[in-house]
């Protein structure tokens, strides 16, 4: 029972990544919203999967011969049955367990949502070459110019080349300020 569930969850693991990953980096708008629209379907995908009866019977049957497990299963099917746990299937109460799920999977569309809105942020910050003083050459070489300043975006690339290397303090305060507060969509979810 553990040996093929977990060679199923690690190629699934793996094959999810790639329609996970494109709405982080994608140029293209269209790709991103398919991304987010994907990773909704996966998490509704894993919610089902994560409190089906079936599987958790086979896990709590497998826990009843547990000390035969070599360690590296029993470690899995430990972390197994705290997952159902977590999902509510200890629980004796069917209504608790529908509740459960529906927070499930409330929690997971803010969680695409706030990740949406992360993505699709698009402020930016100008500086002039003084002001990013100590950053490296390919790093000013990368950024898009608007005259004589440089547009700094708050994506992590831009974010980090200006708080890691950056001399002048004001302009990583500044940074870290505008990035802290970028998105003010988020605060409500």
């Amino acid at each position: 029972v553990l040996r093929p569930w977990s060679l199923a969850e690690a190629r699934f693991t793996t094959e999810i990544a790639s329609y996970n990953f494109p709405q982080y980096v994608s140029a293209s708008s269209e790709i991103r919203e398919a991304s987010v629209e994907a990773t909704r379907m996966i998490d509704e995908f894993n919610i089902e999967i994560s409190m089906r009866e079936d599987l958790f019977k086979a896990a709590k049957a497998v826990s009843e011969k547990k000390e035969a497990l070599p360690e590296e299963e029993a470690r899995f099917l430990e972390k197994v049955l705290l997952e159902f746990k977590h999902n509510g299937l200890f629980l004796d109460n069917e209504a608790a367990r529908a509740e459960l799920k529906k927070k499930r999977q409330r929690l997971a569309d803010l969680c695409t949502d706030f990740s949406k809105t992360m993505n699709d942020d698009a402020t930016e910050l100008l500086f002039t070459a003084e002001d990013l003083e100590g950053a490296t050459s390919d790093f000013l070489d990368s950024l898009p110019r608007d005259g004589d300043k440089y547009r700094v975006s708050m994506k992590y690339p831009d974010l980090f080349g200006v708080l890691r290397n950056v001399k002048k303090e004001s302009v990583r305060a500044l940074m870290d300020t505008t990035n802290g507060r970028k998105c003010e969509a988020n605060r409500a979810v």
